[in-house]
């Protein structure tokens, strides 16, 4: 959801029209944040907890990272080629999708990031709460 808002806001800061069928980027953006957690649990859960926290993040992140990396980049070329069409909604919707996935990119790997650390260190201390 901040995803979208910061590209919301970068595409309105940009000049970029909303319009209604953009609500609909909220099911791309939610699905892609999805998926993004996923992974990143994954890729830290997959290292032996006997290991200390630092090694167990850096080693996740040193799995899975250029493959994130790699869709992002991929994903926001190919929204920026759609971008291209001479069809002012189809250029608009495009261009948010494509700030909402650079911005889901980096939010994934900073705030979620934090977040993940801050679980796996609840998790070693054995709190629930």
């Amino acid at each position: 959801l901040m995803a979208l808002i910061s590209a919301l806001g970068l595409g309105g800061y940009g000049g970029l029209r909303f319009c209604a069928p953009q609500f609909l980027l909220v099911f791309l953006v939610l699905g892609l944040g999805v998926d993004y957690s996923m992974i990143l649990v994954r890729a830290v859960d997959a290292v032996d907890m006997r290991y200390p926290l630092p090694y167990r993040v850096g080693t996740g992140i040193r799995e899975v990272g250029v493959a994130l990396c790699l869709s992002t980049l991929t994903t926001m070329i190919s929204l920026l080629m759609v971008a291209s069409i001479e069809i002012p909604l189809v250029q608009d919707m495009c261009s948010f999708a494509a700030l909402g996935v650079m911005s889901l990119f980096f939010q994934a790997l900073t705030t979620f990031l934090a977040v993940l650390i801050f679980d796996e260190q609840r998790r070693a201390t054995g709190k629930l709460t």
